[in-house]
């Protein structure tokens, strides 16, 4: 599969990295930045990777079923700061630690790394440094994740750290980026999407940059992927090497005709509304025979980059289901495709979208 070219290259990497370190019995060793959940300084760039204290005590790798990233906008930490964006991030990398950041001014700050003790049903047991905690205080959580997937609920059980305590415990959503088991989520998209994605375990990155990858954990698992792109351009000669980089309106319409224009494509329009928001359902297909000089197809291209690692690419026989919608003077385009997607599939992923104000509730 190789829809993306050399699209959002930063992002690629960050997958890549996530095979190597994160996925089942690819490989051992220290977990590097980029390949932790929510390793991202700002939303999908790669900060500095945690750094956890020796420690004596035993150390049992938490559930699955709570593993990944997950966001709240209402934390506030006595005595560090006042209600925020927080991410918490409970490592894939054998869920056996994972940390807190905060984020006051659109840069995440790390303010808490923790160890996971002790395993058992519907508790985490927990030993945490940062937030004033001394050395041995040990927190032991409940936990609930809802039945649909998108909400993971922590309450005290016992905590002798206040601070520890309420940057825990509240009810947390879950989100779709870095690595996930895929299902109801949020990606952070000006601010918030909302979408309904596979129940698969992904490496997903590269929001915030307009593009993903849904890296499978298993070499037994299809390839997907997800796109999101504001303003796109086209491609003068979509087929040649030498191919540049040309404007289309910033309209649903100019968008859907550029694509009609484009030899060796089938297009299908048709008006819809997602989430109450009026925009154009459009199919792309491959043509099965298409032989290109350049190799793939060139669809689009970045409106923010100008170098070739923006270019969105598809092969013969490949398919991929838009929605485009424009917002705020904005042509936006959403995708999805890959291993064994259908129409059906594609609309139902697209059509599940729901453009939030705030993080959504239980």
């Amino acid at each position: 599969m190789n829809r993306v070219s050399t699209f959002a290259a930063a992002a690629v990497i960050i997958v890549v990295a996530g095979v190597v370190i994160l996925g089942q019995g690819l490989a051992s060793g220290p977990v590097s930045a980029l390949a932790s959940p929510s390793q991202e300084g700002t939303i999908g760039t790669p900060s500095t990777a945690p750094t956890a204290r020796p420690t004596s005590a035993p150390i049992a790798p938490m559930p699955d079923v709570v593993l990944g990233d997950w966001h709240a906008d209402d934390v506030a930490i006595p005595g560090i700061t006042g209600p925020q964006l927080a991410r918490l991030s409970l490592n894939w990398d054998g869920g056996k630690d994972g940390w807190i950041q905060l984020d006051g001014d659109g840069t995440y700050r790390q303010v808490l790394n923790f160890r996971s003790l002790k395993a058992a049903d519907g508790q985490l047991h927990l030993s945490a440094d940062g937030l004033g905690c001394s050395a041995g205080q040990e927190g032991t959580y409940d936990w609930r994740r809802s039945p649909d997937g998108p909400f993971l609920t922590l309450k005290v059980v016992d905590d002798p750290c206040a601070p520890r305590a309420a940057a825990f415990a509240r009810t947390w959503v879950h989100s779709l980026s870095a690595v996930t088991d895929g299902g109801l989520g949020v990606l952070p998209d000006d601010p918030w999407l909302e979408i309904a994605m596979p129940k698969q375990r992904f490496g997903a990155s590269g929001f915030g940059t307009e593009a993903s990858w849904l890296h499978p954990m298993s070499d037994a698992d299809p390839v997907r992927y997800l796109m999101l792109m504001a303003d796109p351009m086209g491609f003068d000669r979509p087929c040649d090497r030498s191919r540049q980089p040309i404007a289309v309106n910033h309209t649903t319409k100019a968008f859907e005709q550029y694509l009609k224009t484009v030899s060796g494509l089938s297009v299908k329009g048709a008006a819809g509304s997602i989430d109450g928001i009026a925009g154009r359902s459009i199919d792309v297909a491959v043509d099965k025979g298409l032989d290109c000089a350049a190799g793939d197809i060139g669809l689009f291209h970045s409106q923010v980059a100008t170098e070739t690692d923006a270019d969105w690419t598809m092969a013969a026989g490949e398919a991929i289901y838009l929605w485009a919608t424009v917002t705020d003077g904005h042509l936006r385009v959403f995708g999805f495709g890959g291993d064994g997607v259908t129409p059906d599939d594609g609309h139902a992923v697209l059509g599940s979208q729901r453009f939030l104000q705030s993080l959504p509730k239980p």
